[in-house]
């Protein structure tokens, strides 16, 4: 099948602004009100995962969208429960997923599959047949058996006959781990000491739908706009982490749901079920102190950048890729915070941007967001000020 890359133009007249999304994008990031402390399920789902680079962020991620619950309950789902997965997903990176839903997501990673590109194979000086087998290997070696990396590199080794493929595995990137976990050959499994363990998704969790990945592609966009959205092609490309013609065929074949809108400044699309409810967003406070990485910051930090005071872009937005913890005021960046814990609780440090004045109602909905985090970090709270500027 061939899809015609130029661009789709969909009908609309409307034009949303950019308080209209933010107000829209708290309410659907779970971010002006909070949800009941047992739906960590459910907020996982609505905003495409919990981002686990650093697994504190995550738990920090679903806590500030919570009701107080049992602190745990992260993983608890992970390693009890089994209903969160912990693998890599959008952009290659790790992220926690709902059971459910990772057959979904793998499927959607399949319409990428960078590791059998001839640039790709050259780099590891590898032939495709060699790429295959190694990675069917993997799946191999893991049924019924739980493995570190070193013995699943070591299983690898014996396997194929080649202990080069093994020691391949040992990469710190895991280029050829992220290529098995979107075939359904592996998810993490708990912890060894320090060790991290690899099984196989459908033993872990008791079986594994296939799914048609450009199918499964559309409707990865149809949640992620009904949670990110007004977005465009690249953005959306951007945060899976695909070619701009992978995300235009995805829109493609969505367009009979989607409408044109004019935002900040260019065409954008939005799911037409929530146009209405994007213009008629109510401009109600809404604060929360975010942790680094969460899902709201890296799904539109396109976006995001171009309404964050110049000079203060490099403290949100960091080297190394890493984004650090900040404050949201209705939907806005107004400042950067960070924690430390300790012995008499965790000690919280907030630096509001000179750029943007806090009313005395944003300090005190920093104050009851602080407070809020002490269910999870212990207390009582010790919360300071570093820069702070009164509005009217």
């Amino acid at each position: 099948m061939t899809y015609d890359l130029r661009p789709t133009i969909y009908d609309s007249s409307s034009t949303l602004t950019w308080d209209q999304a933010a107000s829209w994008r708290t309410s659907s990031h779970i971010l002006a009100e909070r949800s009941a402390p047992d739906d960590l399920l459910d907020v996982t789902s609505r905003i495409c995962g919990l981002h686990a680079q650093v697994a504190s962020a995550a738990e920090l991620s679903a806590w500030v969208r919570m009701h107080p619950g049992e602190p745990g309950a992260v993983s608890a789902a992970l390693w009890q429960d089994r209903t969160l997965v912990k693998t890599w997903a959008m952009r290659g990176t790790l992220h926690l997923i709902v059971a459910d839903e990772l057959p979904l997501y793998m499927a959607a990673r399949r319409t990428i599959n960078r590791h059998l590109t001839p640039g790709y194979l050259k780099y590891f000086d590898l032939t495709h047949a060699q790429m295959e087998g190694l990675i069917e290997s993997i799946g191999i070696a893991l049924d019924g058996r739980r493995l570190t990396r070193d013995e699943l590199a070591l299983e690898v080794g014996r396997i194929t006959g080649e202990a080069r493929l093994g020691d391949l595995l040992r990469s710190g990137w895991g280029s050829f781990l992220k290529p098995a976990a979107a075939l359904g050959y592996l998810c993490f499994g708990p912890n060894q000491g320090r060790n991290v363990t690899f099984v196989r998704p459908d033993q872990w969790l008791g079986g594994w739908p296939e799914m048609d990945p450009d199918w499964a592609m559309s409707e990865v966009l149809r949640r992620y706009l009904s949670t990110y959205g007004p977005t465009r092609r690249d953005e959306f490309a951007q945060w899976f982490g695909a070619a701009l013609s992978t995300a235009r065929r995805a829109f493609d074949r969505l367009s009979g749901e989607l409408t044109e809108v004019q935002f900040d400044g260019a065409p954008a699309y939005v799911l037409s079920s929530t146009l209405d409810g994007m213009l008629a967003a109510p401009a109600e406070l809404s604060v929360r102190l975010l942790p680094n990485f969460d899902p709201y910051m890296i799904g539109l930090s396109p976006q995001v950048k171009r309404h964050i005071p110049p000079e203060q872009l490099p403290r949100v937005f960091r080297i190394a890729g890493w984004i650090s913890p900040v404050v949201l005021v209705n939907g806005n960046i107004m400042g950067v915070w960070g924690y430390e814990r300790s012995t008499n609780g965790p000690k919280v440090t907030v630096d509001i941007f000179d750029q943007t004045p806090a009313t005395p109602e944003v300090i005190s909905g920093i104050e009851a967001e602080a407070e809020h985090l002490t269910g999870l970090l212990g207390g009582p709270l010790d919360l300071h000020f570093d820069t702070i500027t009164f509005g009217g």
